[in-house]
């Protein structure tokens, strides 16, 4: 979901997500108008991988 001007553009991912889940849907229009930001993903095994952070 993107907000470019005053047109909210939707993909497809949006419209599934909105069949799966309509919270979400809220999170990301929250996301695209600049109320709240987007978490940032983590993933262990990929810090593992890249040496970034090694497991306790």
């Amino acid at each position: 979901m993107k907000l470019i001007g005053e047109n909210l553009r939707l993909s497809a991912h949006d419209l599934t997500g909105y069949v799966n889940c309509r919270h979400l849907t809220q999170l990301e229009l929250k996301a695209a108008t600049g109320v709240l930001k987007r978490p940032k993903p983590w993933d262990p095994a990929l810090e593992a991988l890249w040496g970034t952070r090694l497991p306790a």
